[in-house]
């Protein structure tokens, strides 16, 4: 759903290359440019040395912007090989072996290897450039979290939204643990540090009975014991404040982006039923971020509920 590419930072050394590649590169688009090699960024700074100032100013801008967004650009998860007497592409192609790309864009492709792609040649007819917006899988826990590990693993941050979450269903509890499991094995493993994950959820609902805040807490012990450690969960209950902002839609919000799910976040008692998933624009990333702000919201705020593992 979302695939990482190394890109030649040759390749950028002028403006309209520079802004064909990078427009096609976002969580949105379901592309990142892979930081390849770590110093990846100076790399492109290096090469504008012919570029005429304006020019240069430019793609400075907007390289710098991309650097604060993060949503275009990828750091690897893993450690990365790299050797000075040999080119970009001849690292990147050992690097591939070692930790592969979707594909490496190159100038040229010497060897004609089939997951180098070249930048003039690029289009939407070439399968490994192509990428998908929107998937459909089954709502099975462990693939929902395998689904979204490119997302999670760089993320610094996880919210979930589903009005409707039970503490006392493992057929709810399961896909938390999935992805908070597999969030925690992303770059917050390497700081080593105490994070929350924030869940949205309805506290009442006329149609529903919700347990009161006592009981919630006491169903969360369910699971909280298959918590990763250093991590603590945050329940934001909401109350439906009219009929016309009911909470229905499900979402998995990151500070990279995020998704939404056609049905509920889970896991379902039928094998065979599957859930769609999307990844949102910016604008409705935006907007779902600040229906739930706790300061601006459209709903009344029931209560707050922490757990987490103690230790």
């Amino acid at each position: 759903m979302i695939k990482e590419y190394a890109i030649d930072p040759e390749l950028l050394s002028n403006w309209q290359n520079f802004r064909y590649l990078t427009e096609q590169f976002g969580i949105s688009k379901g592309k990142l440019i892979a930081e390849y090699p770590k110093r990846w960024r100076k790399l492109v700074y290096d090469a504008l040395t012919h570029c005429k100032t304006m020019e240069k100013k430019r793609i400075e801008e907007r390289l710098t912007l991309m650097s604060k967004r993060r949503d275009k650009l990828s750091a690897r998860l893993c450690p990365c090989q790299w050797q000075d007497e040999i080119s970009w592409l001849e690292n990147a192609i050992h690097e591939h072996a070692l930790h592969p790309f979707d594909a490496i864009i190159s100038e040229t492709n010497p060897d004609q290897l089939p997951f180098v792609l070249i930048n003039e040649t690029l289009d939407e007819e070439e399968p490994l450039w192509q990428s998908s917006t929107m998937i459909e899988i089954k709502r099975d826990a462990a693939l929902i979290a395998k689904t979204l590990s490119p997302l999670l693993h760089r993320s610094q941050t996880l919210t979930l939204i589903d009005p409707h979450f039970s503490p006392f269903s493992e057929r709810w509890y399961r896909p938390l643990i999935e992805l908070t499991t597999t969030w925690h094995q992303g770059i917050i493993a390497k700081k080593n540090q105490n994070v929350a994950l924030i869940f949205h959820l309805l506290g009442d609902n006329p149609k529903r009975s919700k347990p009161d805040r006592n009981g919630f807490y006491q169903g969360c012990q369910n699971f909280v014991e298959q918590l990763p450690p250093n991590i603590s969960i945050h329940f934001y209950r909401w109350s439906e404040t009219d009929w016309s902002n009911n909470i229905h839609d499900r979402f998995i919000l990151t500070d990279r982006g995020g998704v939404q799910f056609s049905i509920g976040l889970d896991a379902s008692t039928n094998p065979n039923e599957t859930t769609l998933i999307t990844l949102l624009e910016e604008p409705i990333y935006q907007s779902v971020s600040q229906r739930f702000d706790p300061q601006n919201s459209h709903y009344r705020l029931v209560d707050e509920i922490k757990i987490s593992l103690e230790l």
